[in-house]
């Protein structure tokens, strides 16, 4: 079974206009039908990850060249697990979603002053927001943090122990365990912080669509809170408002109801295009950023959902 295209977005004329605005050609499959036979809705992260072969196989790759061992890989399925259990996220979610980040390697980039790093990549921003508002968007996040990983586990930081030699491997000398839990470097700790941010993506859209009026499937947003936390929240802020400027409340409806409609809107390059011009004047740039995206949404659902065989 496949997702089918944004029906949602065809049904109401966005394609259409929009692509004879600016003058871009439609692919053929997105102007053969305006609405396509319905499919069986996919099981939305309710199974055990991977689903994806393609991570499967890296986790077994991993595995045997000693990148990652079972007893890390443990630690790390309980931590996620109680992660999302404590902040409310789809476990098959996280899990995915940490894996494609990173491969599960807590000191990605951990050498590197600036960017992102760690287990989920984490940035400055990222840090800064849990740091200062961690509650803006669920309340009790900071004191769930302290109580379930440590008194003093705020603020958080890229403390690393010992201290990152561009020459060296990353990971050469070093212990998750040894790291302070303050850093974001703690396998405990990033991945808490991680589900923490993670939920926040997910309560900011809640926050606005409720205010909004607008109708969403739980299940749905969690694929655009995925979205926000890889490309932030603006991303989907614009996605979201280019198809309500072209179909009304009922065409974002759609779009935050039917997941198939979702899975095409994140990962279409034309559609999204189209979107976030408004985001990057840049050509260039703006193609980066839209081939990461799809990449990355490609990788965590087709790793968390059943359905999606790409």
């Amino acid at each position: 079974m496949r997702f089918r295209p944004v029906t949602a977005l065809l049904a109401t004329g966005f394609v259409a206009f929009a692509l004879t605005a600016c003058q871009i050609r439609a692919p053929d499959d997105l102007v053969r039908h305006k609405r396509p036979p319905a499919a069986p809705d996919p099981e939305l992260f309710r199974v055990k990850p991977p689903l994806s072969e393609k991570f499967q196989r890296e986790l077994e790759f991993l595995n045997s060249t000693r990148q990652l061992s079972s007893e890390e890989l443990t630690h790390i399925e309980n931590a996620v697990k109680g992660s999302s259990k404590r902040y409310q996220v789809p476990y098959t979610l996280l899990w995915c979603l940490l894996f494609q980040e990173s491969r599960f390697d807590v000191f990605r980039n951990a050498s590197q002053t600036n960017g992102a790093r760690g287990i989920g990549q984490f940035t400055r921003a990222a840090l800064k927001e849990l740091n200062l508002d961690a509650d803006k968007f669920v309340p009790g996040t900071r004191a769930l943090l302290k109580k379930t990983i440590h008194p003093y586990v705020m603020p958080l930081s890229f403390t690393i122990v010992p201290k990152p030699d561009p020459k060296l491997e990353e990971r050469k000398g070093r212990k998750t365990e040894s790291q302070p839990h303050s850093s974001y470097f703690h396998v405990d700790t990033a991945i808490g912080a991680s589900a923490a941010y993670l939920g926040n993506r997910y309560h900011q859209l809640k926050r606005t669509l409720d205010r909004k009026g607008w109708k969403y499937d739980p299940e749905v947003l969690w694929m655009f809170a995925s979205a926000a936390y890889n490309k932030g929240s603006r991303t989907v802020y614009v996605l979201l408002t280019q198809q309500r400027e072209f179909g009304g409340d009922q065409a974002v409806n759609e779009l935050l109801t039917n997941p198939h409609f979702a899975f095409s809107a994140l990962t279409r390059k034309e559609l999204l295009e189209l979107s976030l011009t408004t985001l990057w004047d840049d050509p260039e740039r703006r193609s980066r950023y839209i081939t990461e995206l799809i990449a990355n949404m490609k990788a965590i659902h087709s790793c968390a959902i059943v359905g999606a065989r790409l």
